[in-house]
């Protein structure tokens, strides 16, 4: 079998990775879109409206426009791609954790055109997959492959956690600050108490925004905590030898259908945090695949 260390830095599956990584992107900018009309666009709008009250008539319209559209459109729209992404980087892990396709999680793959097409898009940006490269932080050589791919999916699931964990800190105070902002905006100019909270129905937008982001980065922890349970248990498992490796290969299939199905339904995160968080946790997350690999190792290299 060929090693995840050298097999992920392949051609053919660093096109993999660019593909999935644009596709990513496109559904960050809808994101990005709905974040700025929920939250920047609709704070600008009523600060205005203070100065011009012509505009308080037509409050209640942008409120519900902006609502549907972010809910009905934008929605729809950043989950087409990222169901595209999702696929595709199943494919990848499919590929390089050398584990079988299931056919019922997934109908059909993603066509090999498409994945040059989008390619083609993060190299006109990128202008070559540098970046992409060692993917996953594992030095296989001295490992069986049951082991090495159990190491890279904890690695996806604990790098995941990182990044959710922060941004659903964020997300949650975001209301809070807006409120207050607003609150003691309309207070100096003029604004009674009982005419803000009047009003709090225009911020609606801001509202559901959050609420929805706080749900899906809720709902997204819970399912990493789980998986992050199971894997942790797992690896446990390879060590001590309480399972053989045909044993691990069936659980590392079952343990990647719910990594995909988080993923598919998983809130995002944008590219700067990732970027941010990445140089922050990137030796912790390497120190960490070495020190389970060299538990392995001790005891399966050492047999009492």
């Amino acid at each position: 079998m060929k090693k995840i260390k050298d097999f992920q830095n392949e051609i053919n599956e660093l096109e993999k990775l660019a593909a999935q990584r644009y596709l990513y992107s496109i559904a960050k900018r809808f994101l990005l879109a709905n974040l700025i009309f929920s939250i920047p666009f609709i704070i600008l709008y009523f600060i205005l409206s203070l100065f011009f009250p012509v505009l308080i008539d037509y409050k209640i319209y942008i409120s519900i426009t902006i609502s549907i559209v972010n809910l009905m459109i934008m929605n729809k729209y950043q989950y087409e791609k990222i169901k595209e992404a999702t696929i595709i980087q199943e494919q990848f892990d499919v590929d390089i954790l050398q584990i079988s396709w299931n056919p019922y999680l997934i109908n059909k793959s993603i066509k090999i055109e498409l994945i040059n097409e989008y390619n083609k898009k993060y190299l006109q940006k990128f202008k070559d997959h540098e970046k992409l490269k060692n993917w996953y932080d594992v030095d296989d050589s001295n490992i069986p492959i049951e082991f090495a791919r159990l190491i890279c999916q904890r690695e996806n699931i604990w790098w995941d956690k990182k990044l959710k964990s922060l941004y659903h800190k964020i997300i949650t105070f975001i209301p809070i600050i807006v409120f207050f902002i607003l609150l003691i905006i309309s207070l100096l100019y003029d604004h009674k108490l009982k005419v803000f909270i009047n009003e709090i129905f225009y911020l609606s937008p801001i509202i559901i925004y959050c609420v929805d982001q706080h749900y899906k980065y809720k709902i997204s922890l819970d399912s990493l905590d789980d998986l992050n349970s199971k894997i942790e248990t797992l690896i446990d498992q390879a060590i001590r030898s309480k399972l053989n490796p045909h044993e691990l290969t069936i659980n590392s299939r079952l343990l990647q259908d719910r990594i995909y199905y988080h993923r598919l339904n998983s809130a995002l995160v944008f590219d700067y945090l990732f970027k941010k968080m990445k140089d922050k946790y990137q030796d912790l997350r390497v120190k960490s695949s070495n020190n389970l690999i060299e538990d392995y190792l001790k005891i399966h290299n050492n047999p009492q």
